[in-house]
């Protein structure tokens, strides 16, 4: 969870539009992978937990 709030505050601070207190916002915050992980993996790792919610 900590990851996805991470990736959360990172788009919202690039400008994208997305509610910071909603850190499930998959097609968004696959673009902003949290520091030291590799966007392949982060897109994988969204892609996931899109899938299991």
């Amino acid at each position: 969870m900590q990851l996805r709030i991470k990736a959360t505050k990172l788009a919202y601070e690039a400008g994208e539009k997305i509610n910071p207190s909603v850190p499930n916002q998959f097609r968004i915050i696959r673009k902003y992978p949290p520091e030291s992980i590799p966007i392949n993996i982060w897109r994988d790792m969204c892609l996931v937990s899109k899938l299991t919610h």
